[in-house]
């Protein structure tokens, strides 16, 4: 809510200088335009036409280079674009002061052209008046609230009212402030403790906010804190655009990506070349800020706190084997949620750590990491010779994790603590009532339900008894495509548990239906890379590039529809569409008023059916989203091996629908 005011706030005050402008402007105009001879006006006239013409000209072509431009970069192959990025990381590492200054002159060419604008807007206001002709005088008013809400700068401030205060951690407040101190850096410094987290950092004007995850925190020992500490800090003796008016202007516009037209082809390049940027120069900016630990600290000390960042990635990674039993079991919600996940953590870290450490030497840098994975860490910043273990509870900054622990615990028990029976409902009850319902029916294999069923194993987190009804699935089950889900489940269950045979699997998945694509490359290549898999990582990367060139935008646009699409009449078999709108009847809980489907064509190779559901205007929401969930398990396990896509009637894909004839296939009273 406070967003949205200040947001209102500036367009308010970029309306308020508009008027002041233009008033100004207009009042001179007026004063001056007394003593002009008719010969005078009627050039300023003339003139005041060819601004107007100037300005709608660079309106079309910023309009025509805007699509141009995402055209050109949408049409991009895999293999390009990567070719590219790995030339834009080896540069931001030969180079990073370039790097930054590449992209500051795209938001400079912006500013300039906002300028620019402004002037010509102004010009024509003015030399409309002097014409004493005011209808050149409403499209430039109105186009410079745009140039000029885009020219005000606005303050990212932040509220820190959830932060802690530093007297209730005195030690860990102490360490940060003595530290930012020691690297030269001024300002204050407000912490903030989460749960997930390992560390984090931002500048807001002259404060420094620090994230701290609470689970890191409460195996570090003081000395390791200190060199997450000056890695954090780090972040600022370094140029980096990611902490600067850059990145806010990059929010500003990905957050109100049609509000803004007037730029749409500086906003393109700039959130293209900024987002390229964040993603390639991250790792050698993460590499500047490690090499702060060898200027200000200890690198042997360090060392051991990286290892134990990797190891919380490996434990959140191995949750589903390692938590006792689902959040959501106890009936009432727990009190000390952090509390049984730092002491978990801790417990993995001396029973796994060995097995952690021996994976962790022979991974592989994933093309897109933020970071450098650990060995080269710790190689960059030349630590030889550290161990890693577990820190006593007997200092004050012992204490004061166990402290933060304990607040934090308070805080999610109190949050939203009216919800719990809800939440639990739904995460906890309805699985085991699918499951208990399932038992009692004989357990059957039904394609619409066996996936649901399977979610509820995990959701519980019985996994043994998922994977063993996946295998049931992949033995037992003759409809190839209900098998997908099994094969997908049982292989990343396996990946879950180091074993490279869930790779053949989820292949197994993606052959039989690719909406398991994005998730299925995903985790084959994490994988890959953590085990340290060269021959299957490269298969990977080029099945994932194959996929992405020839099916990914094809995909995405079987999720939309509109009356501008390619629309025909269902050509689908007789049969197969009585046979889905039967399925639909033994379903529906009296909640629907019309079926509709349509064919939509994307190319003349590839098509999709979509089927759109009207519901009664009573209707509930519960009831709708249960009914459209059976009908796409139904859809997503259809035998037939057609591409589907399921949508509740709203006002475009109404106008879709009603484009073609005869596509209501269902009516109940």
């Amino acid at each position: 809510m406070e967003k949205e005011n200040k947001k209102t706030m500036y367009f308010v005050l970029s309306g308020l200088i508009t008027l002041i402008l233009a008033s100004a402007v207009f009042l001179i105009g007026s004063l001056l335009n007394t003593n002009l001879t008719d010969t005078e006006k009627t050039a300023f006239l003339i003139a005041s036409a060819v601004l107007t013409a100037i300005q709608i000209l660079l309106f079309l072509g910023n309009l025509l280079a805007a699509k141009i431009y995402s055209k050109r970069i949408a049409k991009l192959k895999s293999k390009q674009i990567q070719a590219d990025f790995e030339l834009r990381k080896e540069n931001a590492k030969n180079n990073i002061k370039n790097v930054i200054r590449n992209v500051q002159k795209i938001r400079l060419g912006m500013y300039l052209y906002a300028g620019l604008f402004l002037i010509l807007m102004l010009s024509t206001i003015l030399f409309s008046t002097l014409s004493g002709h005011y209808y050149f005088y409403f499209l430039p008013v109105i186009a410079a609230y745009s140039v000029i809400y885009r020219l005000i700068p606005q303050k990212n401030e932040f509220d820190f009212s959830d932060y802690s205060q530093p007297n209730e951690y005195p030690a860990i407040h102490t360490f940060a402030k003595n530290t930012a101190k020691a690297m030269n850096l001024d300002g204050d410094v407000r912490i903030c403790f989460t749960q997930e987290d390992c560390a984090g950092i931002a500048r807001f004007g002259n404060t420094f906010s620090l994230r701290l995850g609470v689970l890191f925190l409460s195996v570090l020992s003081e000395q390791e804190f200190e060199q997450i500490l000056i890695h954090e800090f780090g972040h600022f003796t370094v140029d980096d655009l990611r902490m600067t008016g850059a990145a806010r202007l990059y929010e500003r516009i990905m957050s109100s990506p049609k509000k803004e037209i007037l730029f749409g082809f500086f906003d393109s390049i700039f959130t293209y070349e900024y987002s390229m940027y964040v993603h390639s120069a991250s790792v050698t900016l993460e590499e500047q800020a490690d090499n702060a630990v060898v200027k200000y600290g200890k690198p042997n000390i360090a060392a051991s706190a990286l290892v134990k960042t990797s190891f919380l990635e490996l434990f959140d990674n191995e949750n589903m084997s390692i938590l006792p039993e689902s959040y959501f079991a106890p009936e009432e919600k727990r009190k000390d949620a952090t509390l049984m996940l730092s002491k978990l953590f801790r417990n993995a870290i001396a029973e796994r750590g060995a097995f952690w450490e021996s994976i962790l030497k022979n991974e592989i840098q994933p093309r897109n990491a933020s970071h450098p994975i650990l060995k080269y860490r710790i190689k960059n910043i030349g630590a030889d010779d550290f161990e890693v273990s577990l820190p006593k509870d007997d200092s004050e900054f012992s204490k004061e994790c166990a402290k933060a622990i304990e607040q934090l615990d308070k805080i999610i028990y109190e949050d939203d603590l009216d919800k719990y029976s809800e939440e639990r409902k739904y995460h906890y009850l309805e699985p085991l009532r699918v499951i208990n319902e399932w038992k009692e029916n004989g357990e059957p294999l039904t394609a619409e339900q066996t996936r649901e069923v399977i979610t509820s194993f995990l959701s519980l987190l019985q996994v043994s008894k998922a994977e063993a009804l996946c295998d049931r699935i992949i033995r037992e089950e003759k409809n190839q495509y209900a098998k997908a889900y099994a094969y997908f489940i049982k292989g990343r269950i396996l990946l879950e548990r180091y074993d490279k045979n869930g790779i053949e699997l989820m292949y197994k998945a993606l052959e039989l239906n690719d909406n398991y694509a994005e998730a299925v490359f995903e985790d084959i290549g994490s994988f890959c890379c953590l085990m340290g898999l060269q021959k299957e990582l490269d298969e990977y990367r080029e099945k994932a590039g194959n996929y992405r060139d020839n099916m990914y935008r094809l995909r995405q646009q079987t999720g939309v529809l509109s009356n501008s699409d390619r629309l025909s009449e269902n050509d689908m078999p007789a049969d197969m569409l009585d046979g889905i709108l039967k399925y639909i009847d033994s379903i529906h809980e009296g909640n629907i008023e019309q079926v509709f489907t349509v064919k939509k064509t994307i190319t003349n190779n590839f098509f999709v059916y979509p089927f759109v559901i009207k519901f009664l205007s009573g209707a509930k929401n519960e009831s709708i989203n249960k009914t459209m969930h059976l009908i796409f398990e139904h859809l997503d396990t259809h035998p037939s091996g057609l591409h589907f896509s399921l949508f509740v009637l709203d006002k475009e894909t109404e106008a879709a629908v009603k484009k073609v004839k005869n596509s209501c296939v269902k009516k109940y009273k």
